[in-house]
């Protein structure tokens, strides 16, 4: 076998070779089956074709004649086809993979499109937004079809913003621009069928690669009922807040008129009870050997209830005055104001063997007449709840909070429960019975109502059986105070 019948050979055998890819090819890719059908029939001609010069060169055939070079040169043609045929069929199978991806994407998109509520655009950056792309919801949301709008057939988008707002949007977005920042917009457009509407809008610039804005992109959708919900809301609230206003005032004059008639009334009956305290008095002196047993006690406990009634009187002109008396708001000093209270409380710490320890305390802006009875109270309770096998220990104190102060005045005495925490500052309200601890119960409620009337408030932390801790807050500048002082 002579060398030009092996290149033949070989060349036929790769022409066969490119044919076989060829097919499966046709196979693998439906939609370029013609193509590949086209390019196996021309492989398997040329494959022909060698094999009847293969053919005519083994006869011998007279003109016959095969130049070696020449089939060399085929032999390489039939490679290179070969090659190019196994290089294409990725290549155009991957070509038909991006094809079918692609049509899976514009199909995903356009089922997004159909089903946002809203518009997506596309628009040139021209006084009229001219439309080069708009979505289906476009008609739902302005009424007009996409086509009116693209090129601006129709109608363009400006002339459906209400005129009110044109000016206003197109400013916004031109300042967005040249900032290179997207944009956000709320404005109101007018429909093909003249309904009004609240839209949001959403968008950026599309620059090209020198940076020029070649078009503006972005998303609009109907949020009226949203608006018309805040709207509602809003009013709703403002009727609130006046409402409020009113019932506070009118609840303001109740407690007013409360007040003031607490403090007439207690007012009024102060005089008849020193009157009937008087006579009592001057009844037992006179009567006192002529009286039984039985018939002095009697005139002892209508002594002591009237006794405890004009105290029960005068602890509710304090509440009523420490409520209505108008506040003189000053700078004042927390240490001398403490150190008075003690002084007045001097006779009760001493008989009770009290210790007090006084920390330095700051200068604070308050009323001082109210800010000394309510340490008076403070400092009386924590002397006079004392537990009987320990002398009383009071500690007073204060911390820098910011805004405000927060002052406490700290015992070792009886403690509380928990659960009557709350209630001792409610007027009139005993948790022991007289005879142990005498008092009518209205200290604390004065304290509550002295430091809310400094725009601050107050609360125990307690231990029963290890003691009580009063802490109230004062602002720094409660209401109607004067401005602070300059430092000199």
């Amino acid at each position: 076998m002579d060398v030009v019948t092996l290149v033949v050979i070989a060349s036929i055998l790769l022409q066969l070779g490119a044919v076989i890819v060829a097919l499966r090819q046709m196979l693998e890719l439906p939609n370029l089956r013609w193509a590949w059908g086209t390019i196996t029939a021309a492989f398997g001609l040329m494959a022909l074709r060698r094999i009847l010069t293969l053919g005519a060169h083994l006869e011998g055939s007279a003109g016959a004649a095969v130049s070696l070079e020449v089939e060399i040169l085929a032999l390489l043609i039939s490679a290179l086809l070969l090659a190019g045929v196994a290089q294409l069929g990725p290549f155009l199978t991957q070509m038909a993979q991006s094809e079918a991806q692609l049509r899976e994407s514009q199909r995903a998109m356009s089922a997004l499109m159909k089903n946002l509520p809203g518009m997506a655009y596309r628009c040139l950056n021209d006084p009229h937004w001219t439309m080069e792309f708009v979505s289906e919801g476009c008609l739902s949301l302005t009424g007009y079809r996409p086509e009116d709008l693209i090129g601006n057939r129709v109608i363009s988008y400006t002339e459906i913003i209400v005129p009110e707002y044109r000016q206003q949007v197109h400013e916004s977005v031109q300042r967005a621009i040249a900032a290179e920042e997207p944009f956000q917009l709320i404005y109101r457009i007018r429909t093909a069928q003249g309904e009004e509407k609240w839209v949001w809008e959403k968008g950026s610039a599309v620059r090209d690669a020198q940076g020029r804005v070649i078009a503006l992109e972005g998303f609009i959708t109907d949020i009226t009922e949203r608006c018309q919900a805040e709207e509602i809301l809003r009013k709703t609230h403002e009727e609130l807040e006046k409402l409020v206003a009113e019932r506070t005032a009118e609840l303001q004059r109740s407690n007013r008129d409360l007040m003031q008639f607490a403090y007439s009334v207690s007012h009024d009956l102060q005089e008849p009870l020193r009157m009937m305290s008087a006579y009592l008095q001057a009844l037992r002196g006179m009567l006192k050997d002529r009286l039984q047993e039985t018939e002095r006690s009697l005139l002892d406990l209508s002594l002591e209830a009237t006794q405890r009634l004009q105290r029960m009187v005068n602890d509710l002109l304090a509440y009523s005055r420490a409520g209505t008396r108008g506040a003189h708001f000053e700078h004042v000093d927390a240490n001398r104001v403490v150190q008075e209270a003690l002084q007045n409380l001097q006779a009760a710490i001493e008989q009770a063997g009290a210790q007090i320890t006084l920390e330095p305390l700051p200068k604070v802006t308050a009323d001082a007449t109210l800010l000394l009875e309510l340490f008076q109270n403070l400092i009386s309770n924590a002397v006079k709840f004392h537990s009987p096998d320990r002398p009383p220990k009071v500690r007073i104190w204060c911390e820098d909070k910011g805004q405000e102060w927060l002052f406490a005045v700290q015992d070792n005495g009886i403690g509380i429960e928990p659960e009557n925490v709350e209630r001792i500052f409610l007027i009139f309200e005993r948790l022991h019975p007289e005879e142990e601890y005498p008092g009518t119960g209205i200290g604390l409620a004065i304290c509550k109502r002295i430091a809310e009337r400094h725009g601050g408030r107050i609360w125990c932390q307690s231990t029963p059986g290890e003691g009580s801790t009063f802490y109230f807050s004062l602002p720094k500048r409660p209401p109607e105070a004067p401005p602070p002082e300059r430092p000199l």
